[in-house]
């Protein structure tokens, strides 16, 4: 009878609280880091239609006019490139890490779940720090617990 409902446990895999609760705080962070590179490479590549551009033309050189445009569009193409790219990862991760946390994956796939959010961690670091540290600890955490063998008596 035990072993029976054993299978079952180990059939389906829910995250922990604290894993759970990094990876929300975590999904927010990246999701709002997203967005807001979305917004600035808009911004940066329409900048010269804003009011207050002719005064700033004005500051400027008319031989380095063509410099501040090509800095602005080239940047804002390269902040709006990597907003749809934080887009689409930020929607994989999304519907990755939701079914996780509401326990829709097996033990083996959780386990290839974390180790992905161990790689997108570091990844992460290297843009947004700490959504990067959040989703290692939170990553590192459902791991270990993994790996842990659990006390049958534990599950009820």
């Amino acid at each position: 009878m035990l072993e029976n409902v054993w299978e079952v446990y180990m059939d389906k895999y829910t995250m922990e609280r604290t894993p759970k609760i990094l990876t929300t705080i975590g999904l927010v962070l990246e999701g709002l880091a997203a967005i807001s590179s979305l917004i600035s490479g808009y911004l940066l590549m329409n900048f010269e239609q804003f009011a207050f551009m002719d005064q700033v033309y004005q500051t400027i050189h008319e031989d380095e006019e063509w410099i501040f445009e090509l800095m602005t569009g080239v940047i804002g193409g390269f902040v709006l490139g990597l907003g749809i790219i934080l887009i689409i990862m930020f929607t994989i991760n999304l519907i990755l890490f939701r079914k996780m946390m509401n326990g829709a994956f097996k033990v083996e796939t959780a386990k290839k779940v974390y180790k992905y959010q161990i790689v997108w961690g570091i990844l992460s670091l290297l843009m947004n720090t700490v959504t990067g540290i959040l989703y290692l600890v939170s990553g590192f955490q459902g791991l270990e617990k993994l790996k842990k063998p659990q006390n049958v008596d534990e599950v009820y």
